[in-house]
């Protein structure tokens, strides 16, 4: 296969080239690179501040990293970010470049839980259930935080797409605030095999056999044979429920397929789906500046100002 990375994304395909394949130590390196490159970006016009709420179980005190625009009255539209990192790892603070976007380009305030990684006992929905007991809680101090509980979209990209889009499936059974519109980047929809994965073997996310083992470790003792939708949303039947969906998938992702085929279910239902295919990119290319991040960050923001009603 011919391999055309977009300008200015090289250096993070061969990141995730030496994550999938390197020695131990270049794998390191790599992942070292990475998170060195997530908190990065310079990040202005918009200002940062850290709530800290009682979440469900005893004790336990959930981070909310809240991101505001300079200058911009409110009351305005919430956009609950849901970081990733496979289930297992990162962190709120990672996402403060695409916050930023989002803050300043739709605007909005954006909020970004430290839901609890899937590791000592923490399995589904625990992580999914932290972002809703946010969810609950923001709109429940809309008044107070400056926000409009009328108008809420969801942000998510790899594991926190995952977790977004599960969000849509687990409110609908049972319960929960109202949800405009998703935007769901390049994420983990469902378990198995896929032609991309094969394709796109040497940007993996990991190994397979790591990657696998993270999400078993978000799944626990549930069958994975057949997940609870809300835990791997691809394999859903019914999706006419959902709102506007967003739906980003990268040519060199492995997930780029799944990404394909749930847009196409959502197409086949109804549902108001908007697809972006980015040449030349990889898994979590948004994440750092360039300009294909900033030509999606800009639909997306486009997309959420109208579904918003800002048009």
């Amino acid at each position: 296969m011919a391999f055309k990375p977009f300008p200015g994304y090289e250096q993070q395909l061969e990141t995730y080239r030496a994550i999938a394949h390197g020695t131990a130590e270049e794998k390191k390196a790599a992942l070292r690179a990475q998170r060195k490159a997530l908190l990065a970006p310079e990040v202005t016009g918009v200002t940062f501040e850290d709530l800290y709420i009682d979440g469900l179980e005893a004790g336990h005190i959930m981070q909310l990293r809240v991101c505001r625009p300079e200058g911009v009255k409110g009351p305005l539209p919430l956009v609950l970010d849901i970081h990733g990192g496979g289930w297992t790892a990162g962190a709120p603070e990672t996402d403060d470049y695409r916050n930023s976007l989002l803050a300043k380009g739709i605007p909005a305030v954006v909020v970004s839980p430290d839901y609890r990684l899937a590791k000592d006992g923490v399995h589904y929905p625990d992580p999914l259930n932290d972002c809703l007991t946010a969810l609950q809680w923001l709109v429940k101090h809309a008044e107070e935080m400056g926000i409009d509980p009328a108008r809420i979209g969801l942000y998510g990209t790899s594991a926190g797409g995952n977790i977004a889009a599960g969000l849509l499936f687990y409110m609908h059974e049972h319960g929960g605030p109202e949800i405009s519109v998703a935007a769901l980047l390049n994420p983990t929809l469902k378990l198995g095999s896929s032609p991309s994965r094969v394709r796109n073997k040497d940007f993996a996310l990991d190994s397979e056999n790591w990657a696998l083992a993270k999400a078993h470790a978000y799944l626990g003792d549930l069958d994975r044979e057949h997940p609870p939708v809300a835990a791997f949303p691809g394999h859903a039947e019914d999706v006419s429920f959902l709102p506007t969906v967003i739906l980003v998938g990268s040519e060199y992702c492995p997930l780029v397929d799944d990404v394909v085929d749930f847009a196409k279910k959502l197409l086949d239902a109804g549902v108001h789906c908007e697809l972006i295919l980015t040449p030349g990119t990889a898994h979590g290319y948004c994440a750092t500046p360039g300009p294909m991040t900033q030509w999606t960050m800009d639909g997306i923001c486009l997309t959420m100002k109208r579904e918003f009603g800002l048009l």
